[in-house]
């Protein structure tokens, strides 16, 4: 695909469904032109394809890449071949902005005997259990999407550590509170602590539009399930509670507040009790694990 060149920063949103960005997440529609990319031709993309294989996107070509919950549904061989792809993409000073689910936070309902208990209800009330997060919403694939399993995970470790083993330059990761989910940036060239802090948290702050889980979105498509993104309206479907029995009625999610990054020797920052070191190929920096 040839981008028309609109004087805009080009952002490319990966596997976008039916959604845009624009106007969220830190992306001002003043500043930014979204191209959406999704292997569904049903939610009209600007390009259909998959990150493993964006030959219609030229190289070089994007200022930024947005993926919200996409890498899980990658089989582990892929990663690197996705990853590969992004780099391909993006600008020499192009970042990445990802989301996705936070493993070693689902592992603590686990180990408590909670496979099948909500961790937290979507917007419309349906339940989202350790399991959904694990492997995949089972709802959405009960009504006939496969491709929305899970086939890998991530704890921020391992997310660091694919983003860097990649070529990202350097990478930040903060924890959700409650939400069970990591969010990063990882920027194609190095930068110093100061410029990393600023860019993720123009994207991952509550500044930056705040982030909603796809599933958690209040918006209504129909009284039916919309297959394009699984949500539902406020009523809740036969086969939901067949699928989650304990469940009588709609429920609610959780608080989605989240705490700052830490950086080492910077003023107003407290020493988290957890951290992981975030590491940048120049320098480290730290963030906050909840």
């Amino acid at each position: 695909m040839s981008i028309q060149d609109s004087g805009k920063k080009k952002l490319l949103h990966i596997g976008c469904g039916p959604q845009h960005i624009l106007g969220k997440h830190g992306f001002d529609p003043e500043e930014w032109e979204e191209i959406r990319l999704d292997v569904e031709a049903s939610v009209q993309p600007d390009i259909i394809g998959t990150m493993t294989d964006m030959k219609d996107v030229a190289t070089g070509s994007v200022n930024a890449i947005f993926s919200s919950h996409n890498l899980e549904h990658l089989v582990p061989h892929e990663l690197p071949v996705a990853m590969s792809e992004f780099l391909r993409v993006l600008e020499d000073d192009g970042y990445l902005v990802v989301t996705l689910p936070d493993l070693q936070q689902v592992a603590r309902l686990v180990a408590q005997d909670k496979l099948d208990e909500p961790a937290y209800h979507t917007g419309a009330g349906l339940p989202i259990c350790p399991m959904d997060i694990l492997y995949g919403w089972r709802l959405a694939m009960a009504n006939g999407q496969p491709y929305m399993a899970h086939r890998m995970g991530f704890t921020a470790r391992t997310l660091q550590k694919a983003l860097m083993q990649a070529g990202f330059g350097s990478v930040a990761i903060k924890r959700g509170n409650g939400d069970f989910a990591l969010y990063a940036v990882a920027s194609k060239p190095k930068l110093t602590s100061e410029a990393l802090l600023e860019l993720f948290n123009r994207h991952w702050s509550g500044g930056g539009g705040g982030y909603q889980h796809p599933c958690r979105q209040k918006r209504r498509a129909s009284s039916k399930y919309c297959r394009t993104i699984g949500m539902f309206s406020q009523k809740i479907p036969r086969k939901a509670l067949s699928l989650y029995p304990q469940e009588k009625s709609v429920g609610r999610f959780l608080s989605r507040r989240r705490r700052a990054l830490f950086i080492p020797g910077h003023a107003g920052h407290d020493q988290p009790e957890n951290k992981l070191e975030c590491a940048c190929r120049s320098q480290k920096i730290c963030a906050a694990i909840i």
